[in-house]
């Protein structure tokens, strides 16, 4: 990093990302989350440039959570200057060109909570939903050469000192046996007895990587069929060490490593999941698979934990034509029985699944407001909350909105100007989230995945009262209301910041009322 980009980034809300098609990630999510959950972050780094800089930034998980005082700015130190190389473990580094980060007082204590996670743990996690995962190795396309390394104290008990590759780890390396599909394509090619193939691919991983042209852009998968369902608690308690042997047999799917597709972009693998493909063979059979599916143009829906639809269809093409090459030979990798009688659909099963979802639309609470075309409540749906909003605007109920573009750096959900002719100020500029239930939002907060300050309006179809804890919510009287269709304002118990509301049933109930 070079020292005049300091600030920007560490400050609430900074960020460099723009509309590079090389950069993934998201304004508040990476670098920001690290600062703002302990109260002790400090920074060295040396750039291109050949130049260290550094700083500190304190109490900012104290002003998160307080609301007092100034808010946390870096303070530029000087540190002692770093040799261009770094002797660790008995090997040497290059460090003529680094990043060294220390966080300290942390103080959260939700269990999920990327720190409360023991150092096996946090190890997966580096590794398989972050950056230092890379994965262009998979794909044998270039790839910087970067090295990491880290010195843990999560807790009295638990510490660490260890260097993280600079690569995805792939599954069927954790595996005692395992084969690329090719070789298992010509071994089998050669036995003409069952009894063979059986004894050749008993316990073994079978992998493969697999490209597919959509629009001119690759999409690339890697996969792998292990050899049973089971092999999953063998890999999570014995080899990743994630987990007990105790807690996995009570909760398997609360362990991180399960069969599952993740989705990659850009090299860095996101943790986000897509569905599996319902159509093909043995499906069952994706009970043993895990694969990992990049694609550098994906476009994530609001809230980033999901695609699109358009590009979840043919992602899942893209698994299933290398699922069909491995399901051939699942019965050869052990006894286990699974699950596989679930055929190719067919039109007259698609044809109810249609009906039912037809029926399902229907009994979806009316909406009752002949003011805009949208017929029906949003029924939790966040983009119908949108939706809604959006026909108010064209309805010219709401005014004065001006909408210029949906995500705001990634984050928030709409970046629109707010222009009231009745008003001094002739234009202001909003950052809007959308939420189906006021309540949700808190959640957003507390893990710092939102921050109130940086968000001047929210919209949402309802609220319950009893779940907004930490937090107090009033009802502006007509007339009072900041911004036109605002009904209400979330506001800190000590009345440091509040923001204000649009509970759409409200406003809709009330100007059906007052028409």
């Amino acid at each position: 990093m070079v020292e005049k980009s300091l600030d920007q980034y560490l400050a609430p809300g900074g960020t460099d990302k723009g509309k590079k098609e090389e950069e993934l990630g998201e304004k508040g999510v990476g670098l920001t989350y690290c600062v703002f959950m302990s109260n002790s972050f400090k920074i060295i780094t040396r750039g291109l440039d050949k130049k260290q800089h550094g700083g500190l930034v304190k109490d900012a998980n104290k002003w998160l959570h307080n609301g007092n005082g100034d808010i946390p700015k870096f303070e530029k130190q000087e540190f002692e200057e770093f040799s261009n190389k770094q002797n660790i473990e008995g090997k040497e580094y290059n460090t003529e060109s680094f990043c060294s980060v220390r966080i300290e007082g942390i103080t959260t204590t939700l269990s999920e909570d990327l720190f409360q996670k023991d150092p096996n743990q946090l190890k997966y996690i580096l590794q398989s939903r972050t950056a230092l995962g890379n994965t262009r190795k998979i794909w044998e396309e270039e790839s910087p050469e970067i090295s990491c390394y880290y010195d843990l104290n999560l807790n009295e008990n638990s510490t660490s000192l260890e260097r993280l590759s600079f690569e995805y780890s792939l599954p069927h390396e954790w595996n005692k046996k395992n084969s690329h599909l090719n070789e298992v394509r010509n071994k089998l090619s050669l036995m003409t007895e069952e009894k063979k193939k059986y004894s050749f691919l008993r316990d073994r991983a079978i992998w493969d990587t697999h490209r597919v042209n959509w629009n001119g852009r690759d999409i690339k998968v890697y996969g792998v069929m292990l050899p049973g369902h089971k092999v999953f608690k063998e890999i999570n308690v014995n080899y990743l060490k994630v987990i007990s042997a105790e807690d996995y047999e009570a909760d398997p799917e609360s362990t991180l490593f399960v069969p599952t597709i993740h989705i990659s972009s850009k090299g860095i693998p996101t943790g986000v999941e897509l569905k599996r493909p319902k159509k093909g063979g043995k499906t069952g059979y994706y009970q043993r698979c895990f694969f990992l599916i990049e694609y550098d143009y994906i476009k994530f829906d609001l809230g980033r934990k999901s695609v699109t639809w358009q590009a979840e269809r043919k992602l899942q093409e893209a698994i299933s034509h290398l699922f069909k090459k491995f399901e051939g030979y699942a019965k050869y990798q052990s006894d286990e029985k699974t699950e596989i009688n679930t055929p190719e659909e067919t039109k007259a099963e698609f044809d109810a699944e249609m009906k039912q979802k037809w029926l399902d639309a229907n009994e979806i609470p009316d909406l009752n407001f002949d003011k805009i075309k949208y017929k029906k409540e949003p029924k939790g749906q966040e983009a119908a909350v949108a939706a809604i909003f959006h026909e108010l605007l064209g309805a010219d109920i709401l005014k004065y909105y001006h909408p210029l573009v949906s995500g705001y750096a990634k984050t928030y959900d709409l970046f629109c100007l707010y222009a009231d002719p009745n008003k001094e100020q002739s234009s202001i500029e909003l950052v809007v989230e959308f939420k189906y239930s006021l309540e949700s939002i808190i959640k957003d907060l507390d893990e710092s995945i939102k921050h109130l300050h940086q968000m001047d309006l929210l919209i949402c179809w309802d609220v319950d009262p009893d779940k907004i804890s930490g937090f107090n919510l009033e009802a502006y009287e007509p007339g009072e209301e900041p911004y036109s269709g605002v009904t209400h304002k979330l506001e800190t118990i000590d009345a440091h910041f509040f923001i204000p509301v649009i509970v759409l049933s409200t406003y809709i109930s009330s100007f059906s009322k007052n028409e």
